[in-house]
């Protein structure tokens, strides 16, 4: 599978959850690794991807008379079936269930097929409060794409701690041993479990920075102690997308 021929959903029923942060992570990952991608925002309720102005990202509009339009999605998906580059879709929780129904009445699933593209769904589990809801949500979207061809990355977002159930890890429930086949893989976004760098990876998202402008020195809230967290931080999550992607990135160099 040649990685330009991908495109990439990221999705989440709940807000807040670090849905955002893991498409300008992967965003940015995929660049690092040479594959270029066309990201676009379609978060109408939180459009923060957009303002990261280094992803260039535009804000799809999608809101017409307080409800999401259907028919707004009609350039997006154009350009994604044919497009040679890479592409990615940040959607918001109130764009997660539309879009799929979209997808699916547009007979989307097919048509991705059938010029070569494989698409990734990308889906937040956190722990905490919201551990349940997000582990349905990531439940519900194995369901609903199963058959389509669709592969699913569950990003565990480890900011709570890890997200075990009934004292188990995530690997273990039946909703994902049912569906594992359907799952790529996992990428985990750890807590490091000290304040620094919680606080540096907020200031980050809030200056709405990518990495590279970080280690790039172009902000001045970045000494070199914060820089080396963030460098670590990224460091760790790339080394989990590499395990998903990195073989597909050899294969295209072969």
């Amino acid at each position: 599978m040649n990685l330009n021929q991908t495109a990439h959903i990221v999705a989440a029923k709940k807000g807040g959850i670090g849905k955002t942060l893991s498409a300008a992570i992967l965003t940015q990952y995929l660049r690092k690794i040479g594959i270029p991608v066309e990201a676009v925002d379609a978060d109408p309720q939180a459009p923060k991807l957009s303002l990261i102005k280094a992803l260039n990202a535009p804000l799809l509009p999608l809101i017409e008379h307080g409800e999401i339009k259907q028919s707004a999605f009609d350039p997006t998906f154009s350009h994604i079936v044919k497009s040679q580059n890479a592409t990615l879709i940040d959607t918001g929780s109130g764009a997660f269930l539309p879009i799929l129904k979209y997808m699916r009445d547009n007979q989307l699933f097919d048509l991705l097929k059938q010029v070569n593209k494989q698409l990734y769904f990308h889906v937040i589990v956190i722990s905490g409060p919201e551990k349940l809801n997000t582990a349905e949500g990531a439940a519900e979207l194995l369901e609903k794409t199963k058959g389509s061809g669709a592969q699913v990355v569950i990003w565990q977002n480890e900011r709570n701690g890890i997200p075990l159930f009934d004292g188990k890890n995530m690997e273990t429930t039946d909703w994902y041993q049912d569906n594992i086949n359907q799952i790529a893989g996992i990428v985990k976004i750890r807590d490091y479990n000290n304040s620094a760098f919680a606080a540096d990876f907020l200031t980050m998202m809030e200056d709405n920075l990518t990495y590279q402008e970080i280690m790039d020195g172009k902000s001045k809230s970045f000494d070199f102690m914060r820089q080396n967290r963030i460098n670590r931080i990224f460091t760790d999550v790339y080394s989990e997308l590499d395990k998903i992607f990195k073989p597909q990135a050899q294969q295209k160099k072969v």
